[in-house]
């Protein structure tokens, strides 16, 4: 609020954009704000979060990529980071060992519930109230 405050006050006149670029704003602020956010959660309860998590690492692979397509292409450095990246995730996800590979039988975990909660089994079992 405060940054927001001082850029109206000491810079230029607000300029309200025109319509492509208010548009390509809102389209920004929409994909990258919140239909991300959808997404990436839809994912996590889909795979879990201990396979989600490791998808993470790709972030600067696709930042590497999107440059590429912007007119920057990647050095050698990058390209090889990027190759050791998706290796390693590759490795990650399909390695048989790992927490992370597995069966659909142990994506969720479920704990016991809490001493002094109410389960829906409570209704069939006093006990449990």
């Amino acid at each position: 609020m405060a940054l927001t405050a001082v850029a109206l006050l000491s810079g230029p006149a607000f300029v309200v954009p025109e319509l492509r670029a208010g548009a390509a704003l809102l389209a920004m602020s929409v994909g990258g704000g919140v239909l991300s956010y959808l997404f990436w959660n839809g994912g996590i309860a889909k795979l879990g979060p201990a396979r989600a998590a490791i998808f993470m690492n790709l972030v600067p692979v696709a930042s590497m990529v999107i440059a590429a397509f912007s007119g920057a292409p990647p050095n050698h450095a990058q390209l090889l980071g990027g190759a050791l990246v998706i290796g390693a995730v590759t490795v990650s996800a399909l390695s048989p060992g790992s927490a992370v590979a597995g069966t659909t039988a142990n994506l969720r975990v479920r704990a016991p519930p809490l001493a002094g909660t109410c389960t829906v089994d409570a209704a069939k079992d006093p006990t449990e109230m």
